[in-house]
């Protein structure tokens, strides 16, 4: 009898310990689940509809808000139209040649200047001995006469060698190089040294263009450099054609000749525009577009124009206006709202 109630008893405490274990592991999964529960999402509540042919998305102040939409209004702006065109740096190799075989050909013009010289000095006293009773003899007078008209050649030869020097450089590096190269300037000491690098731009055939004294050259990390306008450049690369224009900018690393670049400057006369600032743009199939506000609460996507670029952004002479309020926080919300599969996706406008 005492056996039965100890085994009962036994058999009792082990219930209630699976008992207690299965509700503490029970209690773990689900405190776990719990924490692995995904936050609520709260979705953005919007419409969007067709109205004259362009997509309108219409949200609540709310739903703004909760995309984190800020928008401002266009200021009135004027600037020149841009040019843009390829460049490239150039290796001036070629230059330093032209600097030492100018300074070849200058020494040897002065070495046969003073050889004809000193020539031209004895022919002179050996005349004067000739001529004051016959001192020295005829042949000897004959002989220095001989070795000046030498050395006189030598200086014509040298003369000629030299002037076509500077045609050389002129041909291949323009008027200004030319000039360089025949003085030996320190800005020429600089380019030769690398601590400054020559640019050329070619303007495509056809497009006006103004020869300005700076343009903004984009570097290939999409950051902008100043260039000094030097001259005309003489050589086109054949595959563009167009008009070459020499700039030069201050050496940076990375930049080694044949490295290209693209060229902004401003031509022609100023135009009026708003600026459409870039924390407004959004990138579409290859397009830059902005969301304007036509009414509260309504978006509708625009065309920015990007071949005037601006402080800040772009000068836009059409779509826009002064005063038109743009999304300039929240755009690329707008764009996925607007691209959302469905029948309102936008359209290649």
């Amino acid at each position: 009898m005492k056996m039965d109630l100890k085994r009962m008893a036994t058999a009792a405490a082990a219930v209630m310990i699976a008992g207690i274990f299965s509700w503490t592991l029970a209690q773990a999964r689900k405190d776990h689940s719990h924490k692995k529960q995904p936050p609520k999402v709260v979705p953005i509540q919007s419409e969007i509809s067709v109205q004259n042919d362009q997509t309108v998305i219409t949200m609540t102040p709310q739903a703004q808000t909760l995309a984190g939409i800020a928008t401002a209004p266009l200021r009135k702006a004027s600037a020149r139209r841009q040019i843009t065109a390829p460049a490239e740096v150039l290796s001036v190799e070629g230059l330093a040649k032209l600097r030492k075989s100018y300074i070849v050909a200058k020494a040897q013009l002065a070495k046969a200047r003073a050889k004809a010289e000193v020539s031209r000095t004895e022919y002179a006293r050996l005349k004067s001995l000739y001529q004051d009773n016959q001192n020295v003899s005829q042949k000897s007078l004959q002989s220095a006469e001989g070795a000046l008209r030498a050395d006189e050649a030598d200086v014509q030869a040298a003369q000629q060698e030299l002037a076509l020097e500077g045609p050389m450089a002129r041909q291949n590096w323009g008027s200004v190089v030319e000039q360089w190269v025949e003085e030996g300037t320190p800005l020429l000491e600089r380019v030769l040294n690398q601590q400054e690098l020559l640019v050329e731009v070619t303007v495509p055939p056809g497009k006006s263009f103004a020869r300005a004294s700076l343009a903004q050259l984009e570097m290939p990390g999409g950051h902008y450099r100043e260039g000094s306008f030097v001259s005309l450049f003489p050589k086109v690369d054949p595959r563009m054609q167009g008009v070459g224009l020499l700039y030069r900018i201050s050496a940076q690393a990375g930049l080694v000749p044949g490295t290209n670049l693209v060229a902004h400057y401003s031509a022609g006369p100023r135009v009026a525009g708003v600026v459409v600032p870039s924390s407004a743009v959004v990138w579409w199939q290859g397009k830059a577009w902005a969301y304007a506000v036509p009414a509260p609460g309504r978006f509708t996507r625009r065309a920015v124009p990007t071949d005037t670029p601006a402080h800040g952004g772009w000068l836009v002479t059409r779509g826009f206006a002064p005063g038109d309020l743009v999304v300039t926080r929240g755009a690329e919300q707008l764009l996925a709202i607007e691209s959302s599969p469905g029948p309102s996706s936008p359209a290649g406008e």
